[in-house]
């Protein structure tokens, strides 16, 4: 019973060390408490969350600059038969580019539950970048969209990957 005891104090330590390493690139994990849950790397340090989310919600807008701004938000899914592949060609497709957005990268993760895709807006060529990642759960959606300064592009590319990478709940 002791030796039980000990084994999951250690293995309880090594993962609370895990969660504590570093990230990079100023990213800190960001977790909420409602219903749909989600745990990822945002830049903490650089963001300060706008009042008035919707449930489920968080926006937040960049200290230094009002154009680079952050939304995550987890919706339940209404059809849990429909695949990721599905979700992922939907979001993605002729309608993206006739909205505005134009897709310059994108893919999807299996072994991540996920997909993404980062490109700019056709009306701020040169100005503005997007970055949207989508997580599909058994029961749950949660949705990633960033909007950035082109000048800031490698920087929330390297981002992008650790927040793919790192994120994670339940």
């Amino acid at each position: 019973m002791k030796i039980k005891l000990i084994v999951f104090v250690l293995m309880l330590k090594s993962t609370l060390f895990a969660q504590e390493k570093p990230l990079g690139f100023g990213l800190e994990m960001f977790k909420n408490i409602e219903q749909i849950e989600y745990c990822l790397p945002l830049p903490l340090a650089e963001i300060k969350e706008l009042s008035g989310s919707e449930r489920c919600k968080h926006s937040f807008v960049d200290k230094k600059n009002k154009n680079t701004t952050i939304d995550v938000q987890g919706f339940y899914r209404e059809d849990t038969t429909i695949s990721l592949e599905t979700y992922f060609g939907e979001t993605y497709n002729e309608e993206t580019e006739g909205s505005g957005k134009i897709v310059t990268q994108k893919e999807i993760l299996i072994d991540k539950s996920c997909y993404y895709a980062i490109g700019y807006y056709n009306n701020f060529l040169g100005k503005y970048e997007f970055a949207e990642i989508t997580w599909v759960r058994k029961d749950e959606v949660m949705k990633l969209q960033l909007q950035y300064p082109t000048k800031d592009k490698d920087l929330w590319y390297e981002r992008v990957k650790i927040i793919i990478k790192n994120a994670y709940c339940r």
